[in-house]
């Protein structure tokens, strides 16, 4: 599968100063893509340069084949962008906001619009005037806006910034959607790691201008991985629970500590393995898979080490 976004060892200066450090990935279609880092990272730049607001250093970057730089108007049409956020014009209504940005982009038809308004279930309050909308509201406009020319790129730059709970919810929900069904790539700038975490495929953790790491949950998740389980048999049981396991699964990876056992197994062979120790006469007071959320893998990339 094509790449609809490379970017190629891109650098970055501003007065001397390299912000942007030999950045390269690639996104696919159909794939949603968190970019992750702290604040100053270099994130808000990178983006700046993939939709041509900030010219690039060194390096390229390619979308949908065509270079940034090279074949600006070719690369530029592929994409749909948020950066900070969606640009209205209150004093006129949904709709009438959309037809005028359709005019802009060449051929728009009036179902396109209506069909974007009940995708971010505006389609209701299509009459009414964006002074009268909500953030929330305001935000699912801006990404109809974004898709009324069919790009095969979707960039947002915080997209649920300032959204209650719901609202991110619906957000989410559009993007995945989107991704799914319309084989839409879409990367997603975002400080809430947790939501980034139930919407992205794929991560790419910047610090400093430089790539850290590049994290994909469709493998960890995937069939066949070795995930590590935690299993309380209680206190007491520990070293009994160890040799029962071993009996039955010889092969398995077993760590014991704090009264509780870790047990690196396939996702699909856990129901058979607690069935198993139940049946041998423990009881279960707790079988969890045992991960690091994405918090916690993020603060573990980018946490500085003492030099002291």
């Amino acid at each position: 599968m094509s790449s609809i976004l490379e970017v190629n060892d891109v650098h970055k200066r501003i007065r001397g100063k390299e912000i942007v450090q030999g950045l390269q990935f690639s996104v696919e279609p159909g794939e949603v893509f968190g970019f992750l880092g702290p604040n100053g990272a270099g994130k808000t730049t990178t983006i700046r340069m993939m939709v041509g607001l900030s010219p690039i250093t060194s390096g390229d970057i390619l979308i949908d084949g065509h270079s940034i730089q090279k074949s600006y108007a070719k690369a530029i049409k592929q994409v749909g962008a948020i950066v900070e956020n969606p640009e209205m014009y209150n004093h006129l209504s949904a709709e009438k906001n959309l037809i005028h940005f359709a005019r802009m982009n060449g051929k728009v038809s009036h179902g396109r619009i209506d069909e974007l308004l009940d995708l971010v279930k505006l389609g209701h309050v299509k009459k009414k005037k964006v002074r009268t909308f909500s953030l929330g509201m305001k935000q699912r406009l801006g990404i109809a806006q974004a898709l009324l020319h069919r790009p095969k790129l979707l960039i947002l730059d915080e997209p649920t910034n300032g959204l209650d709970p719901e609202g991110i919810r619906m957000v989410r929900a559009y993007l995945r959607r989107l991704a799914e069904e319309e084989g839409l790539a879409v990367i997603v700038s975002s400080h809430l790691l947790s939501e980034m975490e139930l919407m992205c495929d794929r991560f790419a953790i910047i610090q400093d201008g430089q790539l850290i790491n590049i994290e994909d949950q469709r493998f960890s998740q995937g069939e066949g991985r070795l995930l590590p389980y935690r299993v309380d048999v209680g206190p007491e049981r520990t070293e009994a629970a160890v040799q029962i396991i071993k009996e039955a699964y010889p092969d398995l990876k077993i760590e014991e500590a704090d009264q509780r056992l870790t047990v690196y197994i396939e996702k699909e062979k856990v129901p058979a393995l607690l069935r198993y120790l139940m049946e041998t006469g423990f009881d279960l007071y707790e079988a969890k898979e045992d991960r690091q959320t994405l918090e916690d893998r993020f603060l573990q990339a980018t946490s500085k080490e003492d030099s002291s």
